[in-house]
């Protein structure tokens, strides 16, 4: 892997990689120049921790970035796409200034695309392309961000500690099930991550097929941050990210956060709107009979965080029915399920997508900061002679 460089100025940078932000901003950076941070001091025994829940919610305050608004921070991540053969097929950065909710800048760009999502006090806004950044790459930047499900996520979910050994090395690792809602239901596995046990770094975490291994953490602002993460599904390499530039904002420019003259905001546009229904990126719209915002499939997959996959209806089995259900769904402030009705599909498939979908929880909608209840669409795929919907955070 190669070595995390931290700068002593973010203006050297500039100048040399990035033209047209040259005079932009000058950021001061840590004092320690090319010397990298170790990981935070051992604070935990090996010993399975007696409450798993509390543990979880103390490890989502130490690993990660702050997004509290009460830390100041700059990011720049490389990052490879690869292709199903294994083969690298587009790379590119991930770069992103964080003053608070409502006042950020995030880059993203490879090749042949740029877009760039601005936070501000009315709104999030963007320039470059319009079609907002793919699943991958705000997998991506979730777990080089915020790789931890917030308290409101994990309020809903039952708690196991175990231990595991990978490569030689003991892991302490959490698991996240469903809590059975009977005496005859059975609990599913979510998710489960897993921390070093000494310095409760987390190291992977595994959402169905899809796995993302966290390497060589550094300490930065008190927490634990990866600066290498590699994302996985089914065991096939997806992307790998490379932490280039992590610092403190001791100085705001605050031209840095003012988008261009030609910046759009993120659209609201009203049902019935000639085209897509849901327009273009960031695919938002505004219900009107309602004044409820709605998002695109593609939007609420970025925010999907635990997902059970639908169990195939045996009789629809026998019957060989296989195809897609629609369902519309109203994702609440704290990020659960409500209102969801099929709108289409087989209907033997309909009350399986409709039992698997209701537990999903995601991430709240934020809107001028605060988080928003927003409606959405969800497509749940069902194909005889492989497990539905193998990829856990696509809705499309």
């Amino acid at each position: 892997m190669r070595k995390t460089t931290f700068v002593s100025t973010l203006c050297s940078c500039i100048f040399h990689f990035c033209p047209i932000a040259s005079g932009i901003l000058c950021l001061s950076a840590f004092a320690q120049d090319s010397k990298q941070e170790t990981a935070p001091a051992p604070s935990a025994a090996a010993a399975l921790p007696s409450d798993p829940a509390a543990f979880m919610h103390q490890a989502a305050l130490s690993n990660g970035l702050s997004q509290a608004g009460d830390r100041a921070w700059h990011m720049k991540a490389s990052f490879e796409i690869f292709d199903e053969q294994g083969s690298a097929k587009d790379h590119g950065t991930l770069e992103e200034f964080y003053i608070s909710p409502t006042k950020f800048k995030s880059v993203y760009s490879s090749s042949g695309y740029s877009h760039t999502v601005y936070g501000t006090g009315k709104g999030m806004m963007y320039a470059g392309d319009q079609t907002g950044p793919s699943a991958l790459l705000r997998t991506i930047r979730t777990y080089l961000i915020s790789p931890l499900p917030t308290d409101s996520m994990m309020a809903r979910v039952a708690f196991a500690a175990e231990q595991r050994t990978y490569s030689g090395a003991s892991h302490l690792c959490i698991l996240m099930s469903t809590k059975p809602k009977s005496d005859v239901d059975q609990p599913r596995l979510i998710a489960t991550f897993c921390f070093n046990p000494a310095t409760l770094a987390l190291q992977s975490a595994r959402l169905d097929t899809i796995s993302e291994t966290l390497d060589h953490p550094i300490s930065f602002q008190g927490r634990s941050v990866s600066s290498d993460l590699k994302v996985e599904t089914s065991g096939k390499i997806n992307a790998t990210a490379h932490l280039e530039i992590i610092e403190p904002i001791t100085a705001i420019d605050e031209a840095v956060f003012i988008p261009p003259p030609d910046a759009s905001a993120y659209e609201i546009m009203m049902v019935g709107v000639k085209g897509d229904l849901f327009g273009s990126s960031p695919n938002l719209r505004q219900s009107a009979d309602s004044g409820q915002l709605s998002i695109s499939p593609g939007l609420a997959t970025g925010m999907l965080v635990t997902k059970v996959a639908p169990e195939y209806p045996p009789i629809a089995k026998a019957a060989r029915v296989q195809g897609t259900v629609v369902l519309e769904a109203v994702i609440s402030k704290d990020g659960q399920i409500k209102n969801l009705r099929v709108i289409s599909g087989p209907p033997m498939l309909q009350q399986a997508a409709l039992d698997a979908v209701k537990t999903w929880t995601y991430r709240p909608y934020l809107l001028n900061g605060e988080p928003a209840e927003v409606r959405t669409t969800i497509n749940v795929i069902f194909t005889l002679g492989n497990p539905p919907n193998k990829d856990p955070r696509s809705n499309e």
